[in-house]
């Protein structure tokens, strides 16, 4: 399911999550904003610059394709999705970008690997696409349901009702340290 992006924050950020409802259980009805490759580039292509960038982009993006990476996902940040323009009266100079994915089509893995590692190399890849490159792989059978609720968590506890950003704290779950912070309550109390 896709949503249309809202409007830039503040004139110039992405909120976090819908403004209107910033608890709402809408897992596409907040960061990361789960959008078509074309409103991607109508949201964002709006100078001769930002068309550079989205069309090197698009190349990367066929230079994976070619190798037999066709599932999964990616994420774009950055100074390309603020209005950078306002921000720092500069245009970005690039896109940052982490694709997601959990198979490849290739006729065999090393065939793979040696294609893949290159579009890895992220010195490469900017002089190249003006691109930053970061890749996540994950078991084929779970990784899409895992990052759907961690993100929605994330973007729920990242920020506060009003969208500044803070953080939360990460708890093992098992019972190890339970009894010695029982301990240390009890003698408080």
């Amino acid at each position: 399911m896709m949503l249309p992006m809202p409007d830039s924050y503040s004139g110039w950020l992405l909120p976090a999550n819908n403004p209107g409802d910033p608890t709402s259980r809408g897992r596409y009805d907040r960061s990361p904003y789960r959008v078509s490759l074309t409103e991607f580039a109508i949201k964002f292509g709006t100078s001769p610059q930002r068309l550079r960038l989205l069309s090197a982009f698009l190349e990367y993006r066929a230079e994976l394709h070619s190798i037999g990476l066709v599932r999964g996902f990616q994420w774009v940040d950055g100074s390309f999705v603020e209005n950078a323009e306002i921000r720092r009266g500069l245009p970005p100079n690039d896109i940052d970008v982490v694709t997601f994915f959990s198979d490849y089509d290739a006729r065999n893995e090393s065939e793979f690997l040696r294609e893949f590692i290159p579009l890895t190399n992220n010195e490469a890849m900017k002089e190249k696409y003006n691109l930053d490159v970061y890749f996540e792989y994950a078991r084929p059978d779970r990784w899409g349901d895992v990052v759907d609720a961690a993100v929605y968590w994330y973007s729920i506890w990242s920020h506060t009702l009003e969208g500044f950003w803070k953080g939360f704290v990460n708890l093992d779950l098992s019972p190890a340290e339970d009894l010695e912070a029982k301990k240390f309550l009890d003698g408080l109390i």
